[in-house]
């Protein structure tokens, strides 16, 4: 009961995952990832041994068919999985079982896939594909926030019966930040919330000013302003607490 998007930025280099389901704390069950920025999904009856193993098959040199191969003699229920990977130096790629929940199944585009599970039905992917390619020229991270958005609008989770079922949590990562492959530009998380995709949307908005924040503080450490200070000017929708008497 998941939908999730991978993509590259061609003109940035950068590279990202968002994901949104029922479940809770999908940030810490669906996704892995490389020293060098690849990242690896698993989802639908998540295994996480099959998200390492696919992340360690791939580091080792082999293509996407031998892992899948590989997962395959090694997991009894491979069929119920949906597994995806995108490298530093390539397309994603995705892999929906058989016995996966319907409605299941992916796309692909150049630069990017889509793919879910227990969907209230395929136009669930086609929105979330609209709505990134719709957000052309914005960032990386705004366009996978967007993707999300349109799968949710498209009628998000549903059981056979057509019953939909709330997004509980969601995540947002992006690698590629002042062009190292492997440094996120973004990392978000909601673990637990009865509207996970509207969450993540708002932590984006209060989240996204503060990179330019933390590049002060790398570059130029002995003038940066104190965070208290730089998040009265900034933040004046989120201003920061005040200190403890």
């Amino acid at each position: 009961m998941t939908y999730s998007i991978l993509a590259r930025d061609a003109a940035t280099g950068e590279r990202g995952v968002a994901v949104t389901t029922a479940s809770i704390a999908v940030g810490g069950l669906c996704p892995f990832y490389s020293l060098a920025g690849d990242i690896f999904v698993s989802q639908a009856f998540a295994r996480p041994e099959s998200g390492l193993a696919l992340a360690r098959l791939s580091l080792g040199g082999s293509g996407f068919r031998e892992c899948m191969e590989a997962l395959r003699s090694d997991d009894p229920h491979f069929e119920r999985r949906q597994l995806a990977m995108l490298r530093t130096d390539g397309d994603p790629d995705v892999r929906t079982g058989a016995a996966c929940r319907p409605h299941a199944g992916h796309l692909r585009r150049p630069g990017m896939a889509v793919f879910g599970n227990f969907l209230a039905g395929p136009e669930v992917l086609e929105g979330m594909v609209d709505a990134f390619a719709a957000a052309e020229g914005k960032s990386l991270a705004e366009r996978l926030l967007r993707a999300l958005e349109g799968g949710r609008d498209a009628g998000g989770q549903a059981d056979g019966a057509g019953i939909p079922h709330r997004e509980r949590s969601a995540f947002l990562r992006v690698f590629g930040r002042w062009g190292e492959q492997a440094l996120s530009a973004v990392d978000l998380r909601v673990d637990l919330h009865a509207h996970a995709v509207e969450e993540l949307r708002r932590l984006y908005g209060i989240c996204a000013p503060v990179a330019a924040y933390n590049r002060l503080r790398a570059d130029d450490p002995d003038n940066v302003p104190s965070l208290h200070a730089w998040e009265l000017r900034n933040l004046s929708d989120h201003p920061p607490p005040p200190a403890r008497r």
